[in-house]
């Protein structure tokens, strides 16, 4: 049977591993935009779309289960806005 603590060992991992494919993706863009190989708009228009399936995604799972984990993390907090 699996723990609460194993549960959310798990959900940690996949959290931590998406921020570092997050942080390469982040260091790709700013090195492809200084080389010249895609132009700002281009590496926008790719983080726009990968931005906009995740949150459709959360928003349609949220929905199935009645609760919105969007309105659960403080925006303000990620971005340091105070």
């Amino acid at each position: 049977m699996t723990t609460i603590t194993s549960k959310q060992e798990l959900l940690e991992r996949r959290i931590m591993a998406i921020t570092s494919q997050l942080k390469e993706a982040a260091d790709v863009s700013l090195l492809l935009y200084s080389e010249g190989s895609l132009s700002r708009k281009q590496i926008i228009e790719v983080w726009e779309h990968g931005a906009t399936e995740l949150v459709a995604h959360v928003r349609a799972r949220s929905r199935e289960v009645g609760q919105n984990i969007l309105s659960w993390i403080p925006i303000g907090k990620l971005f340091n806005f105070r």
